[in-house]
């Protein structure tokens, strides 16, 4: 390939860049001496740039070397890079599908009482209404990793923010308690779908900056966690309406599939076939790497929705009035949203990783000893610890599951397993911390639980390592 391209250019093999009659050279081309198909040109005795002769030859040189580099990316099965245009449309639409991930969970808790007094909901069903959409995104999880194989991650995103859209609507409408469960399980696959295609997308689009946008829908995901849990009730006050607060939430969803078919029209060709392999995985069972990843985001999520379910009520115990005691959760989740951009970016730079998410996850152990042993002194110093732990350790965490996969449809199969683990698992935790708080009568016992569950977290983070970058197929 080398000699047939030199020599059809008419490429000299001497450095630097040389002038035959009318004809510019550029210096030497050759493979670079790693796995790269990428092309190098070097030019050690680069003239002086004032020079007309030689800028117009550098110009020729510039052209030519982006040629071949494209042309060998495409001709080798790499993916040529996208240009400045498409990676700005793309990392918006990132950012605004993002932010639909966790607003139909975070929407429903404030308005549960309101729709208990108008629909019939014993405690069982009530539960089940609120784990519905974490069970879907454990149990529909390898259904999702087939589906975005088969059909490509570009257009099981526009299917899942489909999903998310009507299930939204129809929650709205609902005036059972089968239709409410219906509507949520609809909206809940969506999640489940999005939730798998994201790390792909991530993997396959912005492979050369992972960390920041990994980090940057992560964000979104997190924001829109936290304007659906304070907009809720104000919406229903607004609106006079749970089902009409409920049902706004397909407004974000909509807008999102607006600006993804934008995006898409961005995407090179060979992108909208998905990942390079359209033959779905099998789930990474026997990868030690797989179960490393799997088990250290188990911890997180247990962590997070520990504290979700069940910080505010230990505080209200202690006499606190519900909005202190949500608005205490509130400024872990506001912190967390600035740890998951920062942590990522830096780990991306000058600092190493595996420090990073040592700190991260040091934060995170700090703020459930301190929430246990001094309760009563500065929580809202501690609760802000533990949110930049959290966020940090949850956004580092996943695009680990970028950087150990070897390609982007691994990295969906990867994603699968750990949301099948992950979220079965996280679906239980809550509900030990209830029974242990039933048990005991107090918030010391489980909150202890929570201590140990981080201890865990942090010994798994150490094993994190590059070593295992690429790992998982």
């Amino acid at each position: 390939m080398a000699a047939t391209r030199c020599a059809t250019r008419g490429w000299s093999t001497s450095p630097g860049c040389v002038r035959t009659g009318s004809t510019y050279r550029p210096c030497t081309s050759s493979r670079s001496s790693t796995a790269s198909t990428s092309w190098r040109v070097r030019c050690p005795q680069r003239p002086r740039p004032w020079t007309t002769r030689w800028r117009r030859c550098f110009e020729l040189w510039d052209s030519e070397a982006a040629a071949v580099q494209q042309g060998d990316a495409v001709a080798t099965g790499e993916h040529p890079r996208l240009s400045r245009t498409a990676v700005i449309v793309l990392s918006v639409a990132l950012v605004v599908v993002a932010f639909n991930l966790r607003t139909t969970i975070a929407s429903l808790p404030t308005l549960l009482s309101d729709i208990r007094r108008d629909i019939p909901l014993t405690g069982a069903v009530a539960g089940v209404l609120t784990a519905l959409p974490l069970l879907c995104m454990a149990w529909l999880a390898p259904v999702s990793s087939r589906l975005t194989g088969v059909v490509g991650y570009p257009y099981t995103t526009l299917a899942a923010l489909g999903l998310i859209t009507v299930g939204s609507g129809l929650r709205g409408l609902s005036q059972s308690a089968w239709g409410l469960l219906a509507a949520t399980f609809v909206a809940g696959a969506g999640i489940a779908l999005l939730g798998i295609v994201l790390p792909a997308v991530v993997k396959d689009v912005f492979r050369h900056h992972v960390g920041m946008a990994t980090g940057a829908y992560t964000a979104a995901l997190a924001l829109g966690a936290a304007v659906a849990s304070a907009a809720s009730d104000p919406l229903s006050v607004a609106f006079e309406s749970w089902r009409k607060s409920l049902a706004w939430w397909a407004i974000p969803a909509l807008v999102s599939v607006v600006v993804w078919l934008i995006a898409l029209r961005f995407l090179p060709a060979h992108h909208h076939g998905g990942a390079v392999d359209r033959r779905p995985h099998r789930l990474p069972w026997r990868n030690r790497t797989a179960w490393l990843l799997t088990l250290y985001l188990t911890a997180q999520a247990s962590l997070a929705y520990a504290y979700v379910a069940w910080l505010p009520p230990a505080y209200i115990e202690r006499g606190w009035s519900p909005l202190a005691a949500g608005s205490l959760y509130g400024a872990s989740s506001v912190t967390s949203v600035v740890a998951v951009l920062v942590f990522p970016m830096l780990s991306d730079r000058s600092v190493g990783f595996r420090t990073m998410l040592m700190v991260a996850v040091g934060f995170t152990l700090i703020g459930t000893v301190w929430l246990w042993l001094l309760p009563d002194v500065l929580p809202w110093v501690s609760v802000v610890i533990f949110g930049i732990g959290s966020g940090a350790g949850f956004s580092m965490g996943l695009a680990r599951v970028v950087t150990y996969a070897s390609d982007a449809q691994s990295s969906s199969t990867l994603t699968a397993m750990i949301f099948l683990i992950c979220f079965s698992v996280t679906a239980i935790v809550p509900v030990a911390i209830g029974a242990l708080h039933d048990v005991t009568g107090g918030f010391s016992v489980p909150f202890g639980l929570i201590v140990i569950i981080a201890i865990v977290q942090l010994l798994l983070a150490s094993k994190l390592t590059d070593e295992h970058i690429g790992t998982v197929h």
